[in-house]
């Protein structure tokens, strides 16, 4: 859910699809080029500066959310570890 949102993107978008791709690797190939062609510009308001704090908290939603979708389930993230991830993001983004 985390990516749908970051990326304002349902598993069933059409452009998804059409690359037959799932919303994961949809995600993943577009993050290997620029973190910010996958993020939805809405999160931002047209004044608001994207800052390198931003970005590399955005980056680190979405890699948090590709660890939890791996296709091994073994190979997930626990959801401990989830909230332990989420609390050091919101603590590196407040941080001045």
């Amino acid at each position: 859910m985390l990516m749908e949102v970051l990326a304002k993107r349902r598993p069933t978008d059409e452009e998804i699809c059409n690359e037959n791709l799932d919303l994961r690797k949809w995600i993943t190939q577009s993050f290997s080029g620029s973190m910010m062609d996958v993020v939805d510009a809405n999160l931002f308001s047209e004044d608001e500066q994207i800052t390198s704090k931003s970005e590399m908290c955005i980056a680190s939603m979405i890699e948090l959310g590709l660890d939890c979708t791996k296709e091994m389930p073994e190979s997930r993230v626990t959801m401990k570890e989830v909230v332990k991830r989420l609390n050091k993001i919101k603590n590196a983004f407040l941080e001045t």
